[in-house]
């Protein structure tokens, strides 16, 4: 609203010639709170012709901030144009502002114009938030202003004169700034709210409500909220305050459920309570208008309660809890904002576009830093239930392991009480006894699933061997006995020579011919059972050595030979395995690990081969050759190959491609720590469809380790 008034220089001769004056050169900004006189008045109705001949105090150290104030502060200057402009713009730099009124006095009129909160931005002067006036000199070269100002909260009145040019630059920063601030809130908001959704934890819930109101309050504090409440002058008016204690009552909230003070210290919790109660009651004030008495109960309560917050918060961080020091950064920095932004207020501090928006700065960061905090705090839940799931597998796991050695220990006590050997067959007996030392150490040892394929090959290799000399020691004692009757009765009646045609007759009656050949396959049959005996039995003493955990020279052409022989009853007659050694093969190594790591290698061929032929088929070659400092044992097979991404984590504890039940994905991690214990390097080439091949490089002198490397 504006109105003019002629007063034909009456009024302007008779006002006071000792008003301080500001001599305008052009300037695009000029902050004027250093030049001016101001007179704090109790009663609201004074008008300017009461006041023009009172004493005015001078404004010598640049003072914003004149505290609460009931009744209105009268501000006058004069200003001296020397530039060629003949407009020029004052701007109060305070968007929550209640209510201004400016008299503008020349030699030739007096200019009167108003704005108050209410005023819609494009019925004011300038459309813009702050209040600003347009002041037309004319052919005027100077002009006296008075300024009548009101605020419910604290006066604040930072003044300065701007070029018309130099405030559409402000503008567009301040627009700048504050998209950029409602942005940063909004997509914090937006996220965070998505989470709440997905989490459905009480922490995202009072967050995002809390950065609601911090988005809303501070950015009243620039004047937006004209723009969001346009339709409602109380709203208008209230908001500052209220978004302000609504924050806070959110922001507590938040504190309480994201650090669990309540757990932590019942005292703290019920003092936070406290604190939210305190701000419920200025909500409410603010609410039924009485904007100015719950402002005034805010501003020291603000303080005071940032002060206990910030002293919990750091409590709670020196014993080790770790949002809390999210939480204690994040406040700190928003405490800073507010401390430099206050300090502005009260002029020890420049008033500039840096002060101006400390504040916003500092609560943009402190919400976004309690968001990386609700981060963490979600991906420390998170780790815990992975190790928690670890756990629990880990003990399904050894659950397993203990089910799967009581099931071997049952077999072995059967095995034990149904048996019955005598003194002819003490070499089995012996071998028996291998097998039970094997499994016994292959169970304590790799406790994977080829413990069952080791198992059930000895068995069926030793059963073949128990056959022939149970089937055949009964016939070839009775085909003795029969030879030494035809002996006995041949040397009686060799005596007496013409008897000798009855020991042709005894021929005759037993079959002689037919009682040598069959003698002749009965021995055979012994001989070719012993000879299978004493091969499984020189595996079995071979591969039991899993528990020697000491260097040893050792024959590695011969360790492989025994894997072989334990695998026979996988390998059968379908698979073929070339070998390929070389002639020296005596190193210094751990002999039962290598054992374990050829059985691992040479079981997942054969699983590999019998997938890509279940018919049977396919081949395995084994080469062992020297390497400089290494000696390689190569195994090649053309089963089914792996894919990259199988191949990347082949050698992961726990990974498998088998069905459950058929392995436990330890094998080939056990491979890799085997090898790494040799100084020794594994490489790893395969494709799909095609087959894969191991190279496994063992240092030959482990006494002297080289830099360990491992390719995969």
């Amino acid at each position: 609203m504006i109105c003019i008034v002629c007063c034909s220089g009456t009024v302007y001769s008779d006002l006071p010639a000792d008003i301080p004056q500001i001599v305008y050169t052009g300037q695009d900004v000029l902050d004027i709170n250093s030049y001016i006189e101001y007179l704090i008045v109790n009663d609201k109705d004074t008008e300017i012709n009461q006041l023009v001949n009172r004493k005015f105090i001078r404004n010598n150290h640049n003072q914003i901030n004149f505290g609460n104030i009931k009744g209105s502060l009268w501000i006058r200057f004069r200003i001296i144009n020397k530039s060629t402009l003949d407009t020029i713009k004052l701007r109060i730099a305070n968007p929550i502002l209640n209510w201004s009124k400016i008299y503008v006095i020349s030699d030739s009129d007096t200019v009167i114009k108003s704005c108050e909160t209410s005023l819609p931005i494009n019925k004011r002067d300038v459309r813009n938030t702050d209040h600003i006036y347009r002041i037309y000199f004319g052919d005027a070269e100077e002009c006296i202003v008075y300024l009548n100002v009101r605020n419910q909260e604290q006066m604040l009145v930072p003044m300065r004169l701007e070029t018309m040019d130099y405030t559409s630059t402000v503008e567009r920063a301040y627009l700048l700034i504050n998209g950029i601030y409602i942005g940063l809130i909004g997509g914090l908001f937006l996220y965070n709210l998505f989470l709440l959704v997905t989490i459905r934890d009480n922490a995202y819930l009072w967050y995002v409500i809390h950065t609601l109101f911090v988005g809303v309050a501070q950015s009243s504090f620039n004047g937006f909220h004209l723009f969001y409440f346009s339709f409602s002058p109380f709203l208008i008016e209230i908001t500052p305050t209220l978004f302000s204690a609504l924050a806070s009552i959110s922001g507590i909230q938040f504190m309480i459920t994201f650090l669990d003070v309540k757990s932590f210290n019942k005292n703290y919790y019920f003092i936070l309570k406290l604190f939210i109660y305190q701000y419920l009651v200025i909500s409410i004030l603010t609410f039924f208008s009485f904007v100015q008495v719950g402002y005034q109960i805010l501003l020291p309560a603000q303080g005071f309660v940032a002060s206990i917050i910030l002293f919990i918060s750091a409590n709670m961080a020196y014993k080790g809890i770790r949002s809390a020091k999210f939480y204690l950064i994040a406040w700190s920095l928003f405490m800073i904002g507010i401390f430099v932004f206050a300090m502005k207020d009260f002029g020890v501090l420049p008033y500039n576009n840096f002060t101006k928006y400390t504040m916003f700065i500092g609560s943009g960061i402190e919400v976004l830093l309690l968001s990386f905090a609700l981060a963490d705090k979600i991906k420390v839940l998170q780790r815990e239930k992975e190790f928690s799931q670890l756990q629990a597998l880990l003990k399904a796991e050894e659950n397993e392991r203990l089910i799967r050695e009581q099931n071997i220990l049952l077999e072995d006590k059967v095995q034990k009480r149904t048996e019955q050997l005598t003194n002819a067959n003490k070499m089995l007996e012996k071998a028996l006894q291998d097998l039970k030392d094997a499994q016994s150490q292959l169970v304590d040892k790799e406790k994977m699933a080829s413990l069952g394929q080791l198992t059930a090959g000895i068995a069926h290799e030793i059963n073949n061997p128990i056959n022939f000399i149970s089937s055949g020691i009964k016939p070839l004692k009775m085909d003795i006995e029969d030879l030494l009757k035809i002996l006995d009765t041949y040397k009686e009646l060799f005596d007496h020579y013409p008897e000798a045609e009855k020991v042709k007759k005894i021929k005759e009656s037993i079959d002689y011919h037919y009682v040598i050949g069959e003698i002749q396959e009965l021995l055979n049959g012994i001989e070719e059972g012993a000879k299978r005996t004493t091969e499984i039995v020189v595996g079995l003493r071979t591969f039991s050595r899993l528990d020697e955990d000491t260097l040893k020279y050792t024959n590695i052409n011969e360790n492989l030979d025994a894997t072989i022989v334990l695998l026979n009853n996988k390998l059968k007659s379908n698979i073929n395995v070339v070998k390929n050694y070389c002639n020296e093969s005596n190193l210094e190594c751990y002999p039962g690990k290598l054992n374990q790591v050829f059985m691992n290698i040479l079981s997942n061929a054969i699983d590999a081969i019998k997938e890509k032929f279940p018919n049977g088929g396919g081949e395995i070659k084994i080469n062992t050759y020297h390497d400089e400092d290494y000696f390689v044992i190569e195994f090649s097979d053309n089963g089914i190959g792996m894919k990259e991404e199988v191949k990347k984590r082949i050698f992961e504890p726990f990974f498998t491609t088998k069905k459950v039940g058929e392995g436990t994905g330890l094998g080939m991690s056990i491979v890799y720590k085997i090898i790494e214990k040799h100084h020794g390097k594994i490489e790893v080439s395969s494709d799909y469809g095609v087959g894969t091949t191991f190279k496994l490089y063992i240092y030959k002198k482990l006494n002297e380790p080289p830099e360990i490397f491992v390719d995969s």
